[in-house]
């Protein structure tokens, strides 16, 4: 696939996401910020919890998992943003194509989310954290990402 003049490149991990856009054309793209955002998040031992995954439990031995966490919780929420954003940029006419890129866990909490609209948009997924390079790194890693 090639990626159209105005696509919007939407990155994401757990803490981090980038909005970039195409204003390039279809053969040498030319990424450019339009937004980002930070999450501040402790781990989650910092918030309640040291082992992850195990509680205390009364009346029997043992313990069992428990329910996300305050981190994952945020985590999830904070991937809910990126795709309202998205759909936010839909409803305006300006999101027409959308390629995605995220951790693996984040794509994932992200596609439950989507919207009509943003599937609609939605040219590309990406299972990789590409949220902590260069912008020209990441343009590398879209153009062979989507490579027909």
């Amino acid at each position: 696939m090639k990626l159209p003049n105005k696509t919007i490149v939407a990155l994401a991990d757990g803490g981090r996401q980038l909005l970039l856009v195409n204003q390039g054309d279809e053969q040498i793209i030319d990424l450019r910020h339009v937004d980002h955002d930070e999450l501040d998040n402790p781990p989650a031992r910092e918030q309640g919890r040291s082992k992850p995954g195990q509680f205390q439990a009364s009346g029997h031995a043992g313990g069992g998992p428990e329910g996300p966490d305050k981190h994952e919780r945020a985590e999830r929420r904070f991937a809910e943003r990126m795709v309202e954003k998205l759909s936010s940029l839909a409803a305006s006419g300006t999101l027409k194509n959308l390629v995605i890129a995220a951790d693996p866990k984040t794509l994932g909490e992200m596609r439950g989310c989507y919207t009509d609209p943003v599937r609609a948009a939605l040219k590309h997924e990406i299972p990789k954290d590409l949220t902590k390079l260069p912008i020209k790194d990441i343009e590398q890693a879209i153009t062979a990402w989507t490579a027909d």
